[in-house]
């Protein structure tokens, strides 16, 4: 029996597919967990940055609307989040996803709430800040951390003057010094 190799024939064995796939997926079990903290860090850092962003707009809103707007912060067997309104004499609330609850005389501007199920999670010093129109000052000064489980937190400082200083409280983020 004589084999014979013919030039125009193309493909793979077997063997070597199979090799192939025994390789990548010994990438992949490397990669995934790092891949999974990746995409943790990175909902981590979106979610404090769109609160920075948040709080921009309600300093933009107190001014527009030329009255005192205010951040409650609550949380929740359900979960915890921040509620931008209009200023009442009691915070605002939110008892479930997706539900806020103010007193009467609030108007909610907006609001972010972050389940309890998810490993994200929210904490600020503070039950209330407000934001003054007339002194563009907010006050008290907080601190607000995002938090995911235990390995990753940012907090976001926030000054009198409603600027915000980002830090890493725990573990190592990309582009946030260590607070």
């Amino acid at each position: 029996m004589s084999t014979h190799f013919d030039p125009h024939q193309f493909g793979v064995t077997l063997l070597e597919c199979c090799i192939t796939c025994a390789v990548a997926a010994v990438a992949m079990s490397v990669a995934a967990p790092s891949f999974s903290e990746h995409v943790s860090k990175q909902r981590l850092i979106l979610s404090a940055k769109q609160f920075a962003h948040d709080l921009s707009f309600a300093r933009t809103e107190a001014l527009r609307r030329q009255s005192t707007i205010a951040i409650s912060f609550d949380t929740s067997s359900a979960g915890s989040c921040y509620i931008i309104h209009t200023d009442t004499q009691g915070p605002c609330t939110c008892p479930s996803a997706g539900q806020v609850q103010c007193p009467d005389d609030a108007a909610i501007i907006k609001s972010a709430f972050f389940e309890s199920g998810n490993d994200l999670r929210l904490s600020a010093n503070v039950n209330v800040m407000r934001l003054d129109p007339y002194h563009a000052t907010v006050t008290p000064t907080s601190s607000v951390t995002f938090a995911h489980g235990n390995r990753f937190a940012i907090v976001e400082r926030v000054n009198v003057l409603g600027r915000v200083r980002t830090c890493a409280a725990i573990g190592h983020i990309a582009g946030h010094q260590p607070c």
